[in-house]
């Protein structure tokens, strides 16, 4: 959650308010485990998959090119 760690950023907001199944949850090193994906993002890089966390792997996003393309277009637009 945004209280314990974060920022209220633009992509992280983009993300919230764009994509119907990406929603702001608090999750466990349990839930990271057994996650099927994993992004990051920032205002510099955008959106990008995370391959793995230690000892945990993640499949990439089939989406994230995509995802990470509709957010560039949307925050360089105008």
């Amino acid at each position: 959650k945004l209280e314990s760690a974060g920022v209220n950023g633009t992509v992280r907001r983009w993300l919230l308010n764009n994509q119907h199944d990406f929603v702001e949850a608090e999750i466990t090193h349990k839930d990271m485990a057994s996650a099927r994906y994993c992004l990051v993002s920032n205002a510099i890089v955008g959106i990008i998959p995370v391959c793995a966390i230690g000892a945990t792997s993640y499949k990439l996003y089939p989406a994230w090119q995509e995802l990470a393309q509709k957010y560039r277009k949307s925050a360089y637009a105008d």
